[in-house]
């Protein structure tokens, strides 16, 4: 339960802090 818990919220993390890589990099 704790682990789907962290796995969504370290997805969402992550493609934010994607976007927020790529709109550093650009």
């Amino acid at each position: 339960y704790g682990q789907v818990t962290n796995l969504l919220i370290s997805s969402k993390k992550g493609s934010a802090i994607a976007e927020f890589s790529s709109f550093k990099a650009a």
